[in-house]
């Protein structure tokens, strides 16, 4: 983006009370930056109709701007302000699953910034269902632009720390307490209705089993970043390496042993290692561990079902990048259906998609 980041004051709100979220909304309508959770994760909001405030946005973050951004409302029935078309289906699913972590993509109107869309004719759109979110929205009176509350393609923020750690002296309000923080812990469902076939974008919390439910048919984009060389990519989420820590990290197959590849290669090379693991598989990984003298490993168990991994996913991540670890292994995902389709997608985006390859072949 090419331009110096100014230092501001920080104003850090750990209260989330009436007055705060007053203090926050105004510096939404005066084109500031405020950080606040959501059911999903942080976000890193600007008023959604001022393009000055949400080029901010893409500075702070160092975020691409063929990246689109997400506009936030406080009702759904605010969304037809900014869209040219609703079909019947986007209210179907709006009953069913919103306020919620489900994003949709529509056709937009002329109200709409093009830095919001990456110049494309469509607009991501979504009520939160956190209490602090909704409150900020009703009380900037404006649409709210938020990605989520991190360093571009780095792991998002789920706590007020990860936030502080990454946008302290960036931007003017931090929003959101310990008592507040997100309920899921992974960024929303994105499902384009642009299109005669919808098709699911990015998996999330709202899983492809729940929205067929309401839906017949839909398709799966399941391809990383693509552009039509004129515009950005069709959402937010779709970049190959997303999600990131610092290390590289590396998925091992499910048909090589995981456990000798990580002690061989902590021994061979020793470089500090970190493990990523699930339930068993990590408690497994800690006896061997015992067993010898390895101590260059670190393990991150993210839980022992599918939803604590998700919402443990970000955190570990960054614990990580707090050790300085210099790889990551993590285990391959072979079961996809449900929330696990959703693990695996930022799971493998955090990975780039890379799987280690023995360091004797």
């Amino acid at each position: 983006m090419g331009r110096k980041l100014r230092n501001i004051e920080t104003q850090i709100f750990r209260e989330c009370n009436h007055l705060e979220i007053n203090i926050a909304a105004r510096v939404i309508r005066d084109g500031g930056l405020v950080a606040f959770p959501t059911e999903t994760v942080y976000g890193l909001g600007a008023n959604g109709l001022d393009r000055s405030a949400v080029r901010r946005i893409f500075i702070v973050k160092g975020r691409p701007l063929i990246n689109p951004v997400i506009l936030h409302f406080a009702d759904f029935a605010e969304v037809q302000d900014v869209t040219s078309e609703i079909p019947d289906l986007g209210y179907e699913l709006a009953e069913k699953f919103m306020p919620g972590p489900l994003t949709l993509i529509l056709k937009r109107n002329k109200i709409v910034p093009d830095i919001i869309t990456a110049g494309r004719d469509t607009v991501a759109v979504r009520v939160p269902k956190h209490d602090v979110a909704r409150a900020l929205i009703k009380q900037s009176g404006v649409p709210i632009a938020a990605p989520s509350a991190n360093i571009s393609q780095t792991p998002s923020g789920t706590k007020i720390e990860h936030v502080i750690n990454d946008f302290n002296n960036k931007i003017e309000v931090v929003l959101g307490n310990n008592n507040q923080e997100t309920f899921y812990g992974v960024e929303s469902t994105i499902l384009d209705l642009s299109h005669k076939i919808p098709v699911l974008l990015r998996p999330g919390f709202i899983t492809l089993e729940d929205l067929n439910t309401v839906i017949g048919h839909i398709k799966v984009h399941d391809q990383p970043r693509r552009t039509d060389g004129f515009t950005g990519l069709m959402s937010p989420g779709l970049m190959q390496k997303h999600y990131a820590p610092k290390a590289e990290m590396l998925i091992v197959k499910k048909d090589i042993d995981f456990f000798s590849t990580v002690t061989d290669y902590a021994a061979r090379t020793q470089k500090k290692i970190g493990v990523l693991l699930w339930g068993e598989l990590a408690s497994h990984l800690k006896e061997i561990l015992s067993n010898n003298y390895l101590n260059n490993i670190y393990i991150e168990n993210v839980g022992e079902n599918i939803e604590d991994c998700l919402y443990n996913l970000y955190d570990s991540l960054r614990k990580f990048d707090n050790l300085c670890v210099n790889t990551i292994f993590t285990g391959e995902i072979v079961y996809e259906g449900g929330l696990y389709l959703t693990f695996k997608n930022r799971l493998y985006r955090a990975a780039n998609n890379k799987f280690y390859k023995s360091m004797r072949s």
